[in-house]
C-alpha cells in the first residue's frame, strides 16, 4: 500500500507545476509513504533475504530524507552551513558503500554473480564520497542551491521506488535487469532537465 501511494503521488509531482499548494502537499504524503515503504522493505528484506530490496531501501531513506532536508534549507536566507545530520547520512551511506563492494569482492572470488552488490556499492560510494568533500570543502552554500539538490534527491528515491515496483512485480513479462536500472536510465536525465529549469 505504502509502495503504490508513493508510486502515485510521486507520479503526481513530477508531472504537475513545482512549488504549488498542491505540489508541496502531494509531496508531504510521498515522503511518509516512501519511509513506510522502505521501513517494510527492509524487514522483508531481513526476513527472506533480498540484497537487492535491501539496498533499495536504504537508498531510498537516503535520498528521500536529504531531498526533504534540501528543500528546508533552501527556504533558509544566506548561508547555509552542514549540519551532524548531513554528515550521518552521508557517512552512513558511505560505509554502507564500502560494505556492499565487499560483499561484490567476496561474490567474484568465489565466481559468484555480484552485479547488485557492485552497482550499488559503487553508486553509494560515490554519491556519499562526492558529498562528503562538498561538506568539507565547501562548509557553507546559499540556500537557493539546495533546490537542485531536492529535485535531484526527490527523483532518485522515485527511481528506487520504481525499480522496487518493477522488479516485485515482474513474472517473467521482461529482462531481470530491465527492472533493475530502467527506471534509472529513464528518470534520471530529468534531473539535468528540471534542475536546469527551476534554476532560471
Amino acid at each position: 500500500i505504502a509502495g503504490s501511494v508513493a508510486l502515485l503521488t510521486g507520479g503526481i509531482n513530477m508531472i504537475i507545476e513545482k512549488g504549488t499548494s498542491r505540489h508541496v502537499k502531494m509531496g508531504s504524503v510521498y515522503l511518509y509513504s516512501v519511509l513506510l515503504n522502505a521501513l517494510c522493505a527492509l524487514i522483508l528484506a531481513f526476513l527472506h533475504p533480498n540484497l537487492f530490496l535491501f539496498s533499495l531501501g536504504i537508498l531510498s531513506i537516503y535520498l528521500v530524507l536529504n531531498g526533504y532536508f534540501y528543500l528546508q534549507k533552501s527556504k533558509m536566507t544566506g548561508p547555509v552551513s552542514p549540519t551532524r545530520l548531513d554528515w550521518t547520512l552521508n557517512i552512513s551511506l558511505f560505509i554502507f558503500g564500502v560494505w556492499l563492494l565487499s560483499i561484490s569482492v567476496i561474490k567474484l572470488s568465489n565466481g559468484s554473480p555480484a552485479i547488485i552488490p557492485l552497482i550499488f556499492g559503487i553508486f553509494s560510494v560515490y554519491l556519499s564520497g562526492f558529498l562528503l568533500m562538498r561538506l568539507r570543502k565547501f562548509p557553507s552554500r546559499q540556500s537557493h542551491t539546495f533546490l537542485g539538490a531536492h529535485i535531484a534527491n526527490m527523483v532518485g528515491s522515485f527511481t528506487t521506488i520504481f525499480s522496487a515496483f518493477l522488479v516485485v512485480n515482474n513474472k517473467g513479462y521482461y529482462p531481470v535487469y530491465l527492472g533493475w536500472f530502467g527506471p534509472a536510465v529513464l528518470f534520471i536525465p530529468w534531473i539535468r532537465i528540471w534542475k536546469k529549469k527551476y534554476a532560471r
